[in-house]
C-alpha cells in the first residue's frame, strides 16, 4: 500500500515482478520516512487554546483518581406516532426506545418505552449490561401488555323514560370486548465468549400475567346508534411462568447493502418453561453466506420446537409468515372469504408446535456503492433477490407426507415451497423494507401474491 496524491492505493504484484539482486546490508537506508498527513476538517479551535495554555507540571503534581462512572445519553430513536378515532373511543401509539452508556462502554442501560391505545396499553422495558469483564451479565424489568377482542352482535331491549313513562325498546346490541394481557417480567442474562464470533449464553426469567377485560356496548333502535355503554367484566386468574434457556452462539458474517453477504451465522439452542404451562423448547438456526464478487448465494436451515407437558396447549406456531416461507401470510384471511381450496395451503397444515424451514437466496447488490453495487449510488441502498422457501409444521404424532396425494388421515402435514423476487431497501441504514412478489406452490387460489416485510434479513 502506497500513500500518494492525498490518497491511498493498493498495488498487486507477483514474485516475478521483481527483479531478483544481493543486497549489502550497509547500504540499507534508516532514515525515517515521512509520516502521511493527517486532514481534519473540523475546527482546530480546541487544539490552539490547549497549545496556548500549555505548562509543564511536574511529575510529583500527577495523582490518580478512581473513575467516576456516569451514564450519559448514545443513542434515542423512536418507532413510529400515530392516532387513530373509532366507535370505542380515540388513542394513540408511539414509543421511543433510548440507550446510555459510560464513558468507557462497560456498562449500558437500555430503556423503551411505547404506548398503543389509552394508558393501559402503555408498556415498557429496562435492560442493564455489565461488559467490564470477560463474564457479561445483565438484567431487565419489563411491562407488557396484549390486546385481544372478540365481537358480537345480538338483539336485547333496552329500558327507556320518555315523558315520565318507562318502557322496553327493542335495539339491536353490538358487544366488543377488549382484552389485554399484561405481563411483567423480571429476568437475568449470562455471555461468555469465547472468541470474537462464539460464545455461550444462559438466561433465567420469572413472569407473572394477569388479565383485564373491557365491555364496550352499542344499541341501535332501526340501525341509529341510540346509546352506549362501557364496563370492566370479571376476567381470568393470573398466572405464573419460570423459564430459562441456554444456547451456543456464533457470528462470522460480514453485512452487505441490506443483508449480511459472507461468512456465517447459527444460534444452538434449548429452553425450558414451569409454572402454568410446562414444556421444553429447541432452537437450531444456521446461516451460511457465499460471496462471489459481487453476488452473495445464501443459505439457512431452521427449526423451532417445542417438546413435551403442555407444549400442545399454548397458542402454536405459525409457519405462513413471510420471515419464514413468502406467499402464505394471508391464508386465513382467505380460507374465511372463500373456504380451504386445498389442504397443503389451509391453515390446519401451516399450524403446530414444531417448524421446520430451510432457505435459499441469490442476492445482486443493485444500488450502493459503485465498488460494490450494480448501479452506483450514494441515496438508497438495495439489492434485488430471488428466493425459493421451503417448510413444514407439525404437532407430536403428526406424520409427514410429501404431497398432497399421500395425506390419507386427520394429522398428516405436508410440506409447502415458494419462490419468487423481493428488493431490499436499508433505510437510513436502521431499518430493511423489503417488497416482494411470492409463487406459493400449494396454493390454488392464487398465481401469485405480493408482500411488504418490515424485518432484518436473515
Amino acid at each position: 500500500m502506497y500513500y500518494e496524491n492525498k490518497g491511498y492505493r493498493l498495488y498487486r504484484a507477483s514474485l516475478d515482478d521483481f527483479p531478483r539482486k544481493a543486497v549489502n546490508p550497509e547500504a540499507v537506508d534508516f532514515t525515517a520516512a515521512t509520516l502521511a498527513p493527517v486532514f481534519v476538517n473540523k475546527s482546530r479551535v480546541v487544539s490552539r487554546l490547549i497549545a496556548r495554555h500549555a505548562v509543564q507540571l511536574p511529575a510529583d503534581s500527577l495523582h490518580a483518581k478512581p473513575l467516576q462512572r456516569r451514564f450519559q445519553l448514545s443513542y434515542i430513536g423512536n418507532t413510529g406516532i400515530g392516532i387513530s378515532t373509532s366507535r370505542w373511543g380515540t388513542g394513540v401509539a408511539g414509543g421511543v426506545v433510548m440507550l446510555f452508556s459510560d464513558i468507557l462502554g462497560d456498562h449500558h442501560v437500555f430503556a423503551s418505552l411505547g404506548l398503543n391505545g389509552d394508558i393501559l396499553d402503555a408498556g415498557g422495558s429496562v435492560f442493564y449490561l455489565n461488559q467490564s469483564r470477560r463474564l457479561n451479565w445483565g438484567i431487565q424489568l419489563s411491562h407488557i401488555p396484549y390486546r385481544f377482542g372478540s365481537v358480537g352482535i345480538f338483539g336485547d331491549t333496552l329500558a327507556v323514560s320518555v315523558n315520565g313513562q318507562n318502557s322496553l325498546l327493542p335495539v339491536d346490541v353490538v358487544q366488543y370486548d377488549l382484552g389485554r394481557l399484561f405481563e411483567e417480567k423480571i429476568g437475568g442474562l449470562l455471555a461468555y465468549p469465547l472468541s470474537r464470533s462464539l460464545r455461550w449464553e444462559a438466561g433465567l426469567s420469572y413472569a407473572r400475567y394477569h388479565y383485564n377485560i373491557q365491555r364496550f356496548r352499542t344499541y341501535y333502535y332501526f340501525g341509529q346508534p341510540i346509546a352506549q355503554s362501557k364496563e370492566n367484566i370479571d376476567a381470568p386468574p393470573g398466572f405464573n411462568l419460570y423459564s430459562g434457556y441456554l444456547a451456543y452462539v456464533g457470528d462470522n458474517s460480514f453485512y452487505g447493502l441490506a443483508s449480511p453477504a459472507r461468512g456465517w451465522r447459527y444460534r444452538f439452542e434449548w429452553g425450558f418453561n414451569a409454572g402454568e404451562f410446562e414444556y421444553q423448547s429447541a432452537l437450531l438456526d444456521y446461516r451460511r453466506y457465499w460471496f462471489v464478487r459481487p453476488f452473495t448465494f445464501a443459505l439457512r436451515a431452521y427449526h423451532l420446537g417445542r417438546y413435551g407437558g403442555d407444549s400442545e396447549r399454548i397458542t402454536p406456531l405459525y409457519l405462513g409468515f413471510p420471515g419464514l416461507v413468502h406467499g402464505y401470510d394471508n391464508i386465513a384471511y382467505q380460507n374465511y372469504l372463500q373456504g380451504s381450496s386445498n389442504y397443503a395451503a389451509s391453515v390446519e397444515n401451516l399450524y403446530g408446535s414444531r417448524l421446520a424451514v430451510v432457505n435459499a437466496e441469490w442476492r445482486i447488490p443493485l444500488l450502493g456503492p459503485r465498488s460494490f453495487a450494480l448501479i452506483g449510488s450514494n441515496f438508497l441502498p438495495a439489492e434485488l433477490n430471488l428466493f425459493f422457501d421451503g417448510g413444514i409444521a407439525w404437532n407430536e404424532g403428526n406424520r409427514w407426507v410429501g404431497k398432497e396425494e399421500e395425506v390419507q388421515q386427520a394429522g398428516d402435514r405436508v410440506p409447502v415451497w415458494s419462490t419468487g423476487i423481493s428488493i431490499r431497501f436499508a433505510l437510513f441504514g436502521q431499518i430493511v423494507l423489503e417488497p416482494y412478489y411470492a409463487f406459493a406452490l400449494q396454493r390454488s387460489d392464487i398465481t401469485g401474491t405480493f408482500g411488504f416485510n418490515l424485518l432484518p434479513a436473515w
